[in-house]
């Protein structure tokens, strides 16, 4: 099993060279599963959804057809058989993407939840091996003691707080018929007191929801992908 972060400032019609890591792809091992994990920052369709307007209308913020293209170059160049992306609009968007830009790499199963962050963005997958089911878990609140696991002293307001982006949770099933589990993170972002709060806050939430998965799904490998903005 390989698993690869793409990290391409992915811009106009070409992606530009990487700002850290490798600038070649490794070649593909015979028999090893291929998987890639990439932010594609806000990667929206050219469709206007008319359930949003105002700051976050997703019209204006549509991903340049150029800039579709260049993340397709590296998608296409890395080969991957599992691709985790962060920063989708919707399944409709990602669905659009894949038909456009990457009809023939195979990638016949695809999820994408909506779990109700007000950007519109989601956590994603395309995959060549067959997705037996994925999930979101919506709803978790982040209480002002959410972050005991990792010790952390800093703390917010006393208030609770919605957990806006959980992961995507999902269980593969390879021709063989092996299983390999998924949890496709996004933390959030930025800095202050508050936000590296929410951050370890949903991570400790995190590390809950992985030992209720490994409970339920024993001997399955999970693979823990994606921008954990740490």
């Amino acid at each position: 099993m390989v698993l690869l972060a793409a990290g391409a400032q992915a811009c106009g019609d070409q992606p530009r060279a990487p700002r850290h890591g490798a600038a070649t792809i490794p070649p593909r091992t015979p028999g090893a599963l291929r998987i890639v994990s990439w932010n594609v920052l806000n990667l929206f369709d050219h469709h206007d959804d008319p359930l949003l307007s105002g700051r976050w209308d997703d019209l204006p913020m549509a991903t340049p057809l150029g800039r579709c293209r260049a993340i397709a170059v590296v998608l296409r160049r890395l080969d991957a058989d599992v691709v985790a992306l962060q920063e989708i609009e919707s399944l409709e968007c990602l669905l659009w993407f894949r038909e456009t830009f990457l009809a023939d790499m195979g990638y016949a199963h695809v999820a994408s939840i909506d779990a109700g962050y007000h950007r519109g963005v989601e956590c994603s997958l395309l995959s060549r091996l067959p997705i037996e089911k994925a999930s979101v878990q919506t709803g978790v609140l982040l209480g002002p003691r959410a972050a005991d696991c990792c010790g952390q002293t800093e703390r917010g307001d006393g208030e609770s707080i919605p957990f806006r982006r959980p992961p995507l949770q999902v269980l593969l099933r390879d021709g063989a018929g092996e299983r390999v589990g998924l949890f496709i993170m996004h933390h959030k972002a930025g800095g202050g007191k508050a936000n590296r709060w929410r951050r370890e806050a949903e991570a400790c939430h995190t590390v809950e929801a992985i030992a209720a998965w490994r409970a339920a799904h024993e001997n399955v490998p999970l693979i823990l992908a994606g921008d954990f903005n740490a």
